[in-house]
């Protein structure tokens, strides 16, 4: 019993790492992600590069959404 409980509470700290790890990467991809854009805008003085990633994040928000079983309207 005592082996099961051990057992039990090492897989929901493994979890619990796991989702952490996880979260951590995420926010380091999109801080160098945002940092990347801010510098390109400094680069430039303009604010071209943040519309050019809200075009693309439309497009491809667009896209998901299409059902390509379903013929076109």
């Amino acid at each position: 019993m005592v082996d099961l409980l051990g057992e039990l509470a090492i897989c929901i700290v493994t979890l619990c790492f796991g989702f952490l790890v996880s979260f951590q990467l995420a926010h380091i991809y999109h801080v160098r992600r945002i940092t990347r854009i801010a510098r390109r805008c400094v680069d430039s003085g303009t604010i071209a590069p943040i519309l050019v990633e809200l075009e693309k994040s439309h497009q491809m928000s667009f896209v998901k959404n299409v059902d390509l079983d379903e013929p076109l309207n």
